[in-house]
Parts: C-alpha cells; sequence; structure tokens
C-alpha cells in the first residue's frame, strides 16, 4: 500500500485568499457564515471565460489552479469534489425565473451551472484533464467522501495524484494529493467517515468543529478548511481534524513527514 502525502492546500474564505498570511492575525467571524475574500480573477481567469462563470465555479477553478501550482504537479490524475450544495447562485436565478414568468424558458448557463458536479467538470474542461472525475454530495461528509475516494486509489496504486476540492457559496478549498512526498506539508495517514455520535478523542493533538468554523463559517464542507489548516500547522505529532454534522462525523489523521 503506498503511503500519501497532501502537497499542498489552498483557501478562499474569509480569510485572506490565495495565502497563509491569514495565520498571523486570523479574523473571528461574528457569524455561522460570512461572504468570502475573493482574489482578482483577471489574474487567473480571462474575462471572457470569466464573464460565463458563477462566483463558486471562479472560486473553485481559481483554489485549484493555485494548489496545483504549489504542488508542482500541472496535470492530476484525478479531480474530485465535495460540496454540499452546489453552485446555489445559478439555482437561485433559475427559481427566480420560475417564479417571475412561470414555467417558461431558462438561461442554459443557468441550467448547466446549477447542478452539484460542475464544479468538478469546469475544473477539467479549464485543466484538459480526461482523468477520473467524481463529485460527491453526501451532507456534512461531502468533503471527506471525495477525500477518502482519493485517499483509497493513491493507496491502492491506481492513482499517483489527486487534486481533492470543496466547494460551497461561503468557502472554497483545494489540496493535492500524491504518492510523492516531495514538497509535501504532511503525511495523510488515515480517512474515516462514521455513522452516529462521535466519540470523545483523547488521543494526538484534535482540531474540532470549534477550532475551525470561527474562522471559516458554517457550510457542509467546513471540515475541508480545518484540514487546510491542520496541514499548514502541523508540527512535530500527529493532528487529527475531527468533523461533525447531523448523524455523520469523519476523522482525518495527519502527520508530520
Amino acid at each position: 500500500m503506498n503511503p500519501v502525502y497532501i502537497i499542498s492546500a489552498t483557501q478562499i474564505s474569509a480569510q485572506e485568499p490565495l495565502s497563509e498570511a491569514w495565520m498571523l492575525a486570523p479574523k473571528k467571524l461574528a457569524s455561522g457564515a460570512a461572504p468570502c475574500l475573493d482574489p482578482d480573477f483577471r489574474e487567473f481567469i480571462p474575462p471572457v471565460q470569466a464573464r460565463r462563470m458563477g462566483t463558486l465555479l471562479k472560486r473553485a477553478l481559481v483554489t485549484a489552479k493555485k494548489a496545483l501550482a504549489l504542488s508542482g504537479i500541472p496535470m492530476p490524475d484525478a479531480i474530485l469534489c465535495g460540496t454540499g450544495l452546489g453552485c446555489m447562485e445559478p439555482t437561485e436565478r433559475i427559481l427566480a425565473t420560475f417564479r417571475e414568468s412561470g414555467e417558461g424558458s431558462v438561461s442554459p448557463t443557468d441550467f448547466m451551472q446549477s447542478t452539484h458536479n460542475t464544479i468538478a467538470s469546469t475544473i477539467a474542461i479549464h485543466l484538459k484533464c480526461h482523468g477520473y472525475n467524481c463529485t460527491y454530495s453526501q451532507g456534512s461528509v461531502s468533503f471527506e467522501s471525495a477525500l477518502l475516494d482519493a485517499f483509497l486509489q493513491l493507496k491502492a496504486g491506481l492513482l499517483s495524484s489527486a487534486l481533492v476540492c470543496a466547494g460551497e457559496e461561503n468557502l472554497s478549498v483545494a489540496m493535492v494529493l500524491s504518492t510523492s512526498p516531495r514538497g509535501a506539508l504532511c503525511k495523510l495517514a488515515d480517512v474515516q467517515i462514521r455513522h452516529g455520535a462521535a466519540p470523545e478523542v483523547t488521543q494526538d493533538p484534535v482540531l474540532r468543529d470549534s477550532d475551525y468554523k470561527p474562522l471559516f463559517g458554517e457550510c457542509a464542507v467546513s471540515s475541508a478548511a480545518g484540514l487546510y489548516m491542520g496541514a499548514h500547522l502541523l508540527d512535530r505529532q500527529p493532528l487529527q481534524v475531527l468533523g461533525t454534522g447531523g448523524e455523520d462525523y469523519s476523522r482525518v489523521l495527519i502527520q508530520p513527514l
């Protein structure tokens, strides 16, 4: 079984985007959700293309391109995405059209971008990546489901690298996994998804919802922000990132190199 490493991880959120400088003075959120601080998309996406993309799609594409640039892996073997609600912006426009004009014609662009798998497919189209492409929409464990899929395929030698993304309207995270430790932030040692109440964790330091949700907000993929933060903060000992929501919980174990 191959070892798996997190090579790079980045975010667009309520904190400073595409950077870890925010960690020196993190901004505490006053409510459960806060708008993202967007970078200048023109630096990453041609304006003609960006004009036809919803905000979440632009954020997802930019974080994906940034994570790949940081990793030194220009083309991943696979793209996996976890999202709870998908692209709500075009979905709301479709519903508004129905309300205002009845069940007539709607924008084909909004219709295409309203599906959950639009995020992963849009990234693949722009990267010209023809490999494995999968989207998970499993509520509070959507991101962990995508992460587990990539983790198992990398462990089994079916993939050598994977781009794993998490996307909601108030959070976008992308990270690159690889079986090579070159340039890695940490080792991804285990990914677990369980049903039922999360047990009390006593061994190893733990990042919990209460550690990262006040910084990144509440959404179905908040735990992706926790893993991103843990990968950059990991020091000398293993760290568990615990995600809880509804009747499911997840536990991701990362280890120093």
